[in-house]
């Protein structure tokens, strides 16, 4: 088995773990303690105006309605066609050989999005990603809100 690292707390002399580690049975582990408030993070929250359209990072009311939004598949094609933030990015070969080089970000598919983000940097576009994913979000590699 390859070195595995799952987050955790110690409390009352338990170590409780935030994950499930995927086919460990039994192991030895070692324990590195450390400060409270290393790990945590201050919540953020989404706020009305916060993605607005002109460049201001603010949503509007209607940011929340298309985000909650419940519709079938020919009107997601609708509601994509007709916002001028969204676009679509053709998964090409530079973006999958990119994919393959992104080691910092350990999930494939967070790699397949940060890797189309950079793409995207590489070509002058402004690009911050709409995400909490630790992954993407602790690689540092792209600019991100939430």
């Amino acid at each position: 088995m390859s070195l595995l690292t799952v987050e955790g707390t110690y409390k009352n002399d338990k170590v409780s773990l935030a994950e499930t580690p995927p086919a460990v049975e039994e192991a030895r582990v070692l324990n590195t303690f450390l400060p409270n408030n290393q790990h945590a993070q201050a919540p953020r929250y989404m706020t009305f105006g916060q993605l607005r359209g002109d460049g201001s990072r603010m949503s509007s009311e209607e940011d929340f309605k298309i985000a909650e939004w419940r519709g079938d598949e020919e009107d997601v094609v609708a509601a994509t066609d007709a916002d001028p933030r969204v676009q679509l990015v053709p998964f090409a070969r530079p973006i999958f050989d990119e994919t393959l080089r992104l080691i910092a970000v350990t999930e494939m598919h967070d790699r397949q999005i940060v890797a189309t983000a950079l793409s995207l940097i590489s070509q002058g576009a402004a690009v911050q990603l709409i995400t909490r994913d630790a992954n993407i979000t602790g690689s540092g590699l792209v600019p991100v809100i939430w």
